[in-house]
């Protein structure tokens, strides 16, 4: 996710947000980040792909 280049504020004191996404992320193999550039920050979720064999068939 990419913002409009007007960034966002740092959270206050005391609000964890962040944190628990790249705590949950960690937890499961993946990575939460942010970055910024030229006044834009993005926010990048990484995910370990799945086996092919965990995945469940939907009916058609």
């Amino acid at each position: 996710m990419i913002d409009n280049g007007s960034g966002f504020e740092v959270p206050r004191k005391g609000r964890r947000g962040l944190e628990n996404m790249r705590g949950r992320a960690k937890a499961i193999g993946g990575a939460f980040t942010i970055t910024h550039s030229g006044g834009r920050r993005l926010a990048r979720l990484e995910l370990p792909a799945l086996p092919a064999a965990s995945l469940i068939a939907l009916p058609a």
